[in-house]
């Protein structure tokens, strides 16, 4: 059994007492709204101001690893490389979501760095996808991953010697 109490007369706007909405619950113009209202009561609005940039901020993220999968997805099929690419992912996967937290974490704080904190992941991530694509279109591998080649042959050898 699940009880559900609303209160009707806040929700048709009959002078019932009105909660105050969470952040995720708004839409873009009441966010707007809102960080308008902040600012012109001169109280600070980087929270609201950095809800309604991540709110974009994260979405776009898609596009970011689409342009950086593709031209890793583009690499000769190896039968031993497909653990190798999966913890590559993962890696950067990780390397993303600290990126994107640590820009969270100065955009909360507001100030003039808030918008670039919250966009410095996908900017960085979109830079390499690009840099990834041209380095495909030349048709090069790169040092990095040749180095990461090497290494993973020389520890698989290891492992097998053992």
């Amino acid at each position: 059994e699940y009880t559900l109490n609303l209160e009707m007369d806040a929700l048709l706007g009959k002078g019932g007492v009105a909660r105050r909405q969470r952040n995720n619950s708004l839409t873009v113009p009441e966010l707007r709204r809102r960080i308008a209202r902040l600012e012109k009561g001169g109280k600070d609005a980087g929270g609201v101001r950095n809800h309604l940039h991540k709110r974009f901020a994260q979405p776009f993220s898609c596009i970011v690893f689409a342009l950086l999968g593709i031209p890793l997805a583009l690499e000769p099929v190896r039968t031993s490389g497909r653990f190798r690419g999966f913890v590559f992912a993962l890696i950067l996967l990780l390397a993303y979501y600290v990126l994107f937290s640590f820009g969270q974490a100065i955009g909360e704080r507001g100030g003039p760095l808030q918008l670039p904190a919250l966009w410095f992941a996908n900017v960085v991530f979109a830079v390499l996808g690009g840099f990834l694509f041209w380095k495909k279109q030349q048709e090069r591998e790169l040092p990095l991953v040749q180095a990461a080649n090497n290494l993973y042959r020389r520890l698989v050898l290891i492992w097998k010697a053992e």
